[in-house]
């Protein structure tokens, strides 16, 4: 008995520092992002994953029986959707403060409450409604109405988060029996094939410093994407879920640090009311 719990606990602790190196991969990503002005969003995008397809080859390799999927429409269509969300994400991204995006990326779990309902038939409680509704006007606390246009930093970023939560009703409607690498290898191959024709349009050539920034995002979304699989196979999803605003600390420091950014004046009030919205939540629904 004494033996399970501590492995228990091991297996806990082991979690929580797998997710928290998610999270800085996750900002770091962005950095990166952030660190390429000169080179275009399609581009990005593009180089970010062709780099991730080629850090799973050597996988891929190992276990042919992976590259079998009867499903290759819809990691085409997945695949059209989000990169067209990340690739407004981007644009979003260079115009603004690390800190804000983090806060507004706060509304994708709003939209997807709402898309749910209307393409999945899904129920949710009245409490679930509410909270997300809140956490989601939080992020208009820190938002300058005098600056909000359809291609301000702001507006791009909320659209992209309505093209994300579309990307998650469709893995939801079409959940397949496919194996986690058979999933991530051929939605990061199909993703660089979507990205390649526009990249070529507009190809800018990227010096050494931003080749290396690109390698580095490909690498990075591969390694973060399985440190978050592999942090939810060791343990609860609803024990991991209160370490994931960790990343809103995490974006400050770094903005900080890597570009000198001063987070809005309102964001800790908005961080706030999230943190407290989903708290409550969660008690509510644990009962």
């Amino acid at each position: 008995m004494i033996n399970h719990m501590e492995r228990d606990k091991q297996n806990k602790g082991g979690a929580v520092f797998l997710l928290l190196l998610a999270e800085v991969l996750c900002v770091l990503n962005d950095a990166f992002v952030k660190l390429l002005p000169r080179i275009p969003t399609i581009e990005i995008t593009c180089g970010r994953y062709f780099f991730a397809t080629l850090t799973l080859l050597p996988f891929i390799f190992i276990d042919k029986k992976t590259l079998m999927t009867r499903y290759l429409h819809i990691h085409v269509l997945r695949s059209i959707v989000f990169c067209s969300a990340l690739c407004l994400w981007q644009v979003g991204l260079k115009t603004t403060i690390m800190s804000s995006v983090n806060l507004i990326g706060s509304s994708g779990p709003f939209f997807l409450l709402i898309l749910s309902l209307i393409f999945l038939r899904e129920r949710f409680t009245f409490v679930r409604f509410i909270t997300s509704l809140f956490s989601f006007l939080s992020v208009f606390l820190i938002i300058d109405f005098n600056e909000l246009s359809f291609t301000s930093g702001s507006a791009v970023l909320l659209f992209s988060n309505v093209l994300f939560a579309i990307s998650d009703v469709v893995n939801k409607k079409f959940a397949t029996k496919e194996s986690q690498l058979t999933m991530v290898f051929y939605f990061n191959l199909v993703s660089f094939l979507v990205c390649f024709v526009p990249t070529y349009v507009v190809f800018v050539v990227p010096n050494v410093i931003e080749l290396v920034y690109m390698v580095c995002l490909g690498g990075g979304a591969s390694l973060m994407l399985y440190l978050y699989l592999k942090s939810f196979a060791l343990a609860d999803a609803s024990f991991l879920s209160q370490f994931k605003y960790s990343e809103f600390v995490f974006s400050v420091i770094f903005g900080y640090l890597l570009f000198n950014e001063v987070p809005h004046k309102y964001s800790l009030v908005a961080f706030g009311i999230i943190i407290t919205c989903n708290i409550y939540l969660y008690m509510k629904e644990r009962k």
